[in-house]
């Protein structure tokens, strides 16, 4: 069910597939204190909360970046990091 494309899996998919796990809107929103219509606009992919898209593709075992695409364009194990190093010579 989940692609590795670039376009958003539907809103309406996204809904049936956590009916399916038995998880409602509701049971989310109470359960993680967000508003219902906060978790839709990140089901509708209107608005971007990275908190509530990480909760809902949790709910799937799946990943922000596999359900919203547009919206996380690389997982954050695939992002590329710079590392810093710090050199103190002492005397």
């Amino acid at each position: 069910m989940f692609n590795s494309q670039s376009a958003n899996i539907s809103s309406q998919e996204i809904l049936a597939m956590l009916n399916q796990k038995g998880v409602s809107l509701t049971q989310l929103s109470q359960q993680h204190r967000f508003n219902v219509a906060d978790i839709m606009h990140v089901i509708n992919a209107t608005k971007c909360y990275p908190n509530i898209a990480r909760i809902v593709a949790n709910s799937l075992n799946a990943t922000p970046d596999m359900l919203w695409p547009s919206l996380f364009p690389l997982p954050v194990a695939q992002a590329k990091t710079s590392v810093f190093v710090l050199r103190v010579t002492l005397p």
